[in-house]
């Protein structure tokens, strides 16, 4: 009779030994926030450290997938998805994202990376920003200049261009001022373009307008000159330029 209250005694005591086993403390999973620049052409990846707040004796998985956050899948980064495995004993692991070159002028543009159904651990910060720094040198900007017979009456319209390097992802501004050099403002050209010229994304060539007044006056040729200035996302090629009314008469 003992032995048999023996037994029993060790399988209850066994009994209760097992669920306070299974009952500890779970690890938790973390996942920390990464940024580089654009690789520059020669291809790159973001990598992003993974973490349990403590060993496990056991394998542990998390599932994870990239999104997008700014920066768009294909273009900017490549989608991924997986299961990371923290085999018994490992507490870090890391995931790395391929990041693409765009060789455009933009803001910093950043994705996410989420963790989901986690295997014997819990999640305690589930989501990384990525932020892609852009490495991509702004555009210039550049003005041109123009010339026409002045005629004798009426009115002849001229233009000027103003170009970008190459396409911005940003939108492009500068101021533009027109000055009576030898011509006379209003009275021998008229500027219908003073104020901002505005590139929008992707556009590289903008015109400005302007109007020559004809005149039977024998007088030299004249001239009017051209500014750009406060030049917003663009560095300045060339900001000036000139309108030259040559005398017909």
């Amino acid at each position: 009779m003992r032995r048999l209250a023996a037994a029993t005694a060790i399988a209850c005591l066994a009994l209760i030994c097992v669920p306070a086993a299974a009952g500890a403390a779970k690890p938790a999973i973390t996942i920390k926030d990464a940024a580089r620049y654009e690789p520059g052409g020669k291809g790159g990846s973001m990598s992003f450290v993974v973490r349990l707040s403590a060993p496990s004796a056991r394998t542990v998985k998390v599932d994870w997938a990239t999104d997008d956050g700014t920066a768009t899948m294909a273009e900017d980064y490549t989608a991924l998805s997986g299961t990371l495995v923290f085999r018994p004993g490992v507490t870090r692991r890391t995931i790395s994202v391929p990041i693409n070159e765009d060789g455009v002028d933009e803001d910093d543009e950043t994705l996410t990376i989420d963790l989901t159904n986690p295997r014997r651990a819990t999640i305690a910060d589930g989501q990384a920003v990525g932020t892609i720094w852009d490495a991509d040198p702004p555009p210039s900007i550049s003005l041109g200049s123009t010339s026409a017979l002045e005629g004798d009456a009426g009115t002849t319209p001229v233009t000027v261009h103003v170009t970008l390097s190459h396409p911005s992802a940003l939108t492009v501004t500068a101021t533009v001022t027109s000055t009576g050099v030898e011509a006379t403002k209003d009275v021998d050209f008229i500027s219908s373009s003073d104020g901002t010229v505005t590139f929008v994304p992707g556009d590289t060539d903008e015109i400005l307008d302007f109007t020559i007044n004809g005149d039977t006056d024998v007088e030299p040729d004249e001239s009017w000159d051209i500014v750009l200035s406060d030049i917003v996302n663009a560095s300045s090629g060339s900001d000036t330029g000139f309108g030259l009314i040559v005398n017909d008469d």
